[in-house]
């Protein structure tokens, strides 16, 4: 078994794509994504400042093209080809719950994601309504 050095210091999540890329999440620097064919590191950042990618807790795969993240500041979805990154529920579907935190995801047999957060519990995400349930 190789050690891979990686730009990050405290992992906290790692998930390996249909193209056998290697995305790591760590707890204060991001999210990276290391080409295991190119033993290359690309860190993968937000075009939108607003989007905050620090304190990744979990990465799962929610489709063909997409990973899913959860953080501190809520659920990210990342494209795998084009890196693009988008937030899950942003706006009225939170319904003014304000804990965005989320620690872990679970992707159901429907595409429906369930979220283990950090003060509230269990909440669901409905891809058909957009919105999440308490």
């Amino acid at each position: 078994m190789s050690q891979v050095r990686t730009p990050a210091n405290s992992i906290s999540s790692l998930f390996c794509d249909k193209n056998n890329n290697l995305w790591i999440g760590s707890d204060a620097q991001g999210l990276y994504k290391y080409s295991i064919r190119g033993n290359s590191y690309e860190c993968i950042e937000p075009k939108d400042s607003h989007i905050k990618m620090n304190n990744i807790k979990s990465i799962i795969s929610y489709n063909a093209q997409e990973i899913m993240m959860s953080t501190e500041s809520g659920a990210i979805r990342v494209n795998i080809e084009t890196n693009e990154i988008k937030t899950l529920g942003e706006g009225k579907t939170y319904d003014n719950n304000t804990d965005r935190s989320i620690f872990s995801i679970c992707k159901d047999n429907e595409g429906g994601l369930w979220f283990g957060k950090y003060f509230t519990g269990v909440t669901y995400w409905s891809p058909y309504a957009n919105r999440f349930s308490y």
